[in-house]
């Protein structure tokens, strides 16, 4: 597992005291790989999920339908 591996040198050596924050990882469900279409795409992470993780990390808010950033 080379993510865990980076994880634990970050959090174990001099990057550490930079981290304004816990490290955070977003996987897969725990369940072996399934064959079917659906059932796989409810095991791994979508695009849907990335990016309701990263806005959640990033704290920020759903903005309403037309309201311009």
């Amino acid at each position: 597992m080379f993510v865990a591996e980076l994880h634990i040198s970050v959090v174990a050596g001099r990057a550490f005291d930079y981290l304004d924050a816990p490290v955070v990882r977003l996987t897969g469900v725990d369940v072996p790989m399934p064959y079917a279409k659906l059932l796989e795409q409810n095991a791994v992470p979508q695009v849907v999920n990335i990016t309701e993780s990263v806005k959640r990390l990033l704290n920020i808010k759903q903005l309403s339908v037309g309201k311009k950033i």
